[in-house]
């Protein structure tokens, strides 16, 4: 099993490569590995889906990290929820 889950991890670094995707990022294995399982290890769809989200990532979230600003008033429009336990009431 080992072999084989090392084997579509260097495949899906081949694969984002002839997608053009820069390997600069220097993804780790247990990145890829979380694409691979979302795609039934297929590694070229895994890298196909490891581009669009780092794509949709780079628009939504251009700097990297939300803002704490951007936060009280997407709260308050109901655009966003906190996720993690509700917190008490007094």
């Amino acid at each position: 099993m080992e072999h084989t889950k090392e084997a579509a991890i260097l495949e899906m670094r081949k694969s984002l490569e002839q997608l053009g995707s820069t390997t600069e990022e220097n993804y780790g294995d247990a990145m890829l590995t979380r694409f691979l399982v979302a795609r039934s290890v297929n590694p070229m769809k895994a890298a196909k889906m490891l581009v669009s989200w780092k794509k949709w990532r780079e628009e939504f979230v251009p700097l990297g990290f939300i803002l704490d600003s951007e936060g009280p008033g997407e709260l308050k429009a109901k655009k966003i929820y906190l996720q993690g336990p509700t917190p008490i009431q007094e």
